[in-house]
C-alpha cells in the first residue's frame, strides 16, 4: 500500500469490516404458536431473532408482520408473509435464515407464562435506606397466577361453546376451582352441564362431550358382522354422547330393548353378539 494515503486505507478497512458484517447469517426462529391481544403482531412477538447485533436484533423485533387475531378469528403467519413484511421495511434477507415452525398460529388471548416462570405477588415488607430518610415498611399481597379458559359471557345450560365465547386468561390459583380447563381446544365443542357466568372459569364437571342421542328420539341402530351390515330404527331410551352404552327399543312392534354405543349424531351401533337389554 506504499504510496496509498492514510485516509484512504482507512476507508478501504472501514468497507471490509461492514461487508465482514453483512456477510454474517441472522436467524429467525419462528413459533409454531402464539396467543396474544395485541393489535399489531411484531416479529419479536412470533419469533426469536439472533445472530446480528444486539440493536439490529431490537429493531427486526420491533417490525409488524401481521394483524392481530381477534376473539373470533385466529390468524396464521407463514415465513413467506414475514418476508414480505421485512422486504417492505428494506431489511436484507439475503443472509437471512428461517428456522423452527413454516408457520405461526396466532390466537387470542393472555400469553400463559412459560413453565417455572409463573408470575408471583409477593407478600412481606421492604424497607429502603438512604441518608436522611425514615424507614418505611411496604407491604402486597402474594398470588401465583395460572392460565385458565374463561367465558367472556353468560352460557346456559346445554349450550355448545363456541370459540367466541371464551378465551385465555391469568387466575389467581389460590381462589381457582379444582380440575380448571387450560387450552381452548378442550372447551370449544363441548357442552355446557350447568350455567356459566361471565368471568368464570370452565372447569371438566362443568363441560360434556355433546349429546348424540337424546331420550324417547329416533334413532338408526348399526349392526355389523365382518363385511355385512344391516340397520334398523329403534327408540333412544337414554341421552348418550359419543361412545356410551344406551338402551334402545326397537320400533317394529316387538319392543325389543338393546345395548347399543352411540357413535354419531342420532346414530348407534350394536355388536351381533349383543344380548337382549330387557323383553
Amino acid at each position: 500500500m506504499t504510496g496509498m494515503r492514510p485516509c484512504t486505507v482507512l476507508a478501504m478497512v472501514l468497507v471490509g469490516v461492514a461487508l465482514a458484517g453483512v456477510a454474517d447469517a441472522w436467524e429467525v426462529r419462528l413459533r409454531a404458536a402464539v396467543t396474544t391481544q395485541a393489535s399489531l403482531v411484531r416479529l419479536g412477538d412470533v419469533a426469536e431473532v439472533s445472530g446480528a447485533d444486539r440493536p439490529t436484533d431490537v429493531s427486526l423485533e420491533q417490525i409488524v408482520v401481521a394483524l392481530g387475531p381477534t376473539r373470533s378469528h385466529s390468524r396464521e403467519l407463514t415465513t413467506s408473509d414475514i418476508r414480505r413484511a421485512l422486504a417492505l421495511r428494506n431489511v436484507e434477507l439475503q443472509h437471512c435464515q428461517f428456522t423452527g415452525a413454516s408457520r405461526s398460529v396466532l390466537s387470542y388471548g393472555v400469553a400463559a407464562p412459560a413453565p417455572g416462570s409463573n408470575p408471583v405477588r409477593g407478600e412481606g415488607a421492604a424497607r429502603a435506606r438512604q441518608p436522611g430518610h425514615a424507614r418505611v415498611p411496604v407491604e402486597a399481597p402474594a398470588q401465583q397466577l395460572i392460565p385458565a379458559i374463561v367465558a367472556v359471557r353468560p352460557l346456559t345450560r346445554g349450550e355448545m361453546v363456541q370459540e367466541a365465547d371464551v378465551e385465555l386468561r391469568q387466575v389467581e390459583k389460590a381462589g381457582a376451582p379444582s380440575g380448571l380447563i387450560q387450552r381452548l381446544a378442550d372447551a370449544v365443542g363441548r357442552q355446557t352441564r350447568q350455567s356459566v357466568g361471565a368471568d368464570q372459569p370452565l372447569t371438566v364437571r362443568a363441560l360434556q362431550q355433546p349429546l348424540l342421542v337424546r331420550k324417547n328420539e329416533e334413532v338408526t341402530v348399526v349392526v355389523r358382522c365382518g363385511a355385512i351390515q344391516a340397520r334398523r330404527r329403534a327408540i333412544a331410551l337414554n341421552d348418550g354422547t359419543r361412545g356410551d352404552m344406551i338402551t334402545v327399543e326397537t320400533s317394529d312392534g316387538s319392543s325389543a330393548q338393546f345395548m347399543a354405543r352411540v357413535v354419531d349424531i342420532r346414530q348407534v351401533e350394536v355388536l351381533p353378539d349383543s344380548t337382549s337389554a330387557g323383553r
